[in-house]
Parts: structure tokens; C-alpha cells; sequence
């Protein structure tokens, strides 16, 4: 499962862009099956979906929340849409979830991610 997907699943209320009156989210994207479907309604045939594994590395937590913070891209822009008391809970349910990936203050992280191949006729 995603950093993403991981991260916004808290028990404090995530945004899962699929509710309505929710954004509708890149992260809804996760699940293969639904992408596949939107592939094949799209006109797509031979679907396949193959699992990625892309690593990060950050210099801190703070190195790798800067973005979000600035709310470039839409998971960001659904946090920062949150009040601030929320988004304060977030960080820090995040900051704590993430503290199992840290190695010598740095902060590692890997997302599996699932590019589809097919064709059109």
C-alpha cells in the first residue's frame, strides 16, 4: 500500500476521495481493479496491471511533509483544505507512523504503483 493511501486511511476522519463532497483523489486510483475498469471502459483491451516498487529517501521528516505543506498536487491540497486542528492531528499521526521508517534520521519509504498496459483498437 502507498505512503498516500497509508497515510490518509487514519482513523482521525482520512480523506479516501470517495465520498461525496470529497475531492476526488489521484490515491482512489490504488485499487487495480477499479483502474482496470476504467481502462476497458475507455475502449482499452488486454488490460495487464503490473506492481512497481519506487523507493524515496528523505533527510527528515520535515524534509518529506515540506510538500504537503505546500499544497502542491491534490492529496495536498485535500490537507490543507482541513482546519488547522486537523491537519496538526494528521502531521503528527503521519510523523508517528512513519517513525518506523526511519534509519539514522533519515526517512525511507517505498510505494508500489501500478502502471497499466493495454491497447485500443
Amino acid at each position: 500500500m502507498s505512503t498516500a493511501r497509508r497515510t490518509t486511511g487514519t482513523g482521525r476522519g482520512g480523506v479516501d476521495g470517495t465520498s461525496p463532497g470529497r475531492p476526488h483523489l489521484s490515491f482512489a486510483l490504488a485499487d487495480a481493479g477499479h483502474l482496470e475498469r476504467l481502462f476497458a471502459t475507455a475502449g482499452f483491451r488486454e488490460i495487464s496491471m503490473m506492481g512497481e516498487t519506487r523507493e524515496s529517501s528523505y533527510e527528515s521528516f520535515d524534509d518529506y511533509w515540506g510538500p504537503i505543506e505546500a499544497g502542491a498536487g491534490s492529496l495536498p491540497q485535500a490537507y490543507r483544505a482541513l482546519p488547522a486542528p486537523s491537519r496538526r492531528a494528521v502531521r503528527e499521526e503521519v510523523q508517528v507512523r512513519l517513525a518506523a521508517f526511519e534509519t539514522g534520521g533519515r526517512l525511507g519509504s517505498s510505494s508500489l504503483r501500478r502502471p497499466p498496459n493495454g491497447f485500443t483498437t
